[in-house]
């Protein structure tokens, strides 16, 4: 921990339980470089394929270089970034703008606007969706996602006994505001 790479004199600083991790010249004896060929525990990247033959020739070639740095490396103005990028244009570099939802045949099974785009991939390859499960089954999805527990019969007898058609929505509420939502 406390590897900080930003900087030249940050890099050959190392990190809390290492001062070799980068050795100006020597890139046989720089802790970096055997981690990157999988040499040393843990490997890097960590728990991901080993980096090409070229990106290990390059990153020995730059330590046995003297591990020149040009500035401190810092963080860019997103505009400055994006345009450094080769692929700028990708979707993750756009700002998100608002899209209508399609028109769909299947209106009554389209609640919502994500329930409409949902249906025109159905459409497409012509897939009939499933039908509502019934509300015991739902209550008990509910309850395993959002808390892990399955409901009490209690929780399970009052929502099948509450017909104001809000029932589902009262116990979304109700879970989400619990403090055991999310605990498992």
């Amino acid at each position: 921990m406390g590897l900080d790479l930003s900087g030249r004199e940050k890099a050959l600083q190392g990190s809390d339980e290492h001062n070799d991790v980068v050795i100006p010249g020597d890139a046989e004896a720089s802790l970096l470089v055997r981690k990157v060929r999988h040499q040393h525990e843990p490997e890097m990247p960590y728990q991901s394929e080993q980096l090409s033959d070229e990106e290990i020739r390059n990153l020995v070639a730059w330590v046995d270089a003297g591990a020149p740095y040009s500035s401190d490396l810092s963080i860019a103005p997103a505009d400055e970034l994006k345009s450094s990028l080769p692929n700028s244009d990708h979707w993750a570099y756009q700002p998100p703008r608002r899209t209508d939802p399609p028109r769909v045949e299947n209106q009554a099974w389209a609640r919502n606007p994500i329930d409409a785009f949902l249906e025109t991939e159905h459409e497409r390859i012509a897939l009939e969706p499933m039908p509502e499960a019934p509300k015991r089954m739902l209550l008990r999805r509910l309850y395993l996602d959002l808390t892990g527990l399955p409901p009490a019969p209690d929780q399970l007898r009052s929502f099948l006994e509450d017909r104001s058609g809000q029932a589902y929505k009262r116990v979304v509420d109700r879970l989400l505001q619990s403090p055991h939502y999310g605990e498992r």
